[in-house]
């Protein structure tokens, strides 16, 4: 079970956390890196949708993934970061974190600990690559 322990006064009280959440939260964040990289990169979305369409067709969602890539790099950039259900529920399919280097458990632990504290700040800080 996770949880925090949240100092209020001079009492202490634990809150569990609700993962899923902090796992949308951390997709969120985890996309916002890409579209980051995206605006330095643009034919990481050239790379992404060339990936999709070499893939196995059997995720429904690839098709809504490449309608989504079809778009120019700004329109890329804010769908991806976008908070619609539609985005939250594509995130979690996402095509991105095969090439854009976010596998790596540093990375990913780092921003999950970022997506734990409830919030999903604009990233100011340059996570990796930058």
């Amino acid at each position: 079970m996770l949880g925090i322990l949240v100092l209020k006064g001079p009492a202490v009280t634990y809150q569990k956390v609700n993962t899923e959440m902090v796992n949308d939260r951390a997709k969120l964040l985890m996309h916002r890196l890409v579209a980051r990289r995206i605006s330095q990169q643009p034919e990481l979305i050239e790379t992404v949708k060339r990936t999709l369409s070499t893939g196995p067709r059997s995720l429904s969602s690839s098709q809504e993934w490449l309608e989504i890539l079809d778009r120019t790099p700004e329109e890329v950039r804010k769908m991806i970061t976008s908070r619609s259900s539609q985005m939250t529920r594509l995130r979690v399919s996402s095509p991105f974190f095969s090439v854009a280097d976010l596998k790596d458990p540093t990375i990913r632990k780092r921003v999950w600990k970022i997506a734990k504290k409830g919030k999903t700040p604009k990233m100011r800080t340059p996570v990796y690559g930058e």
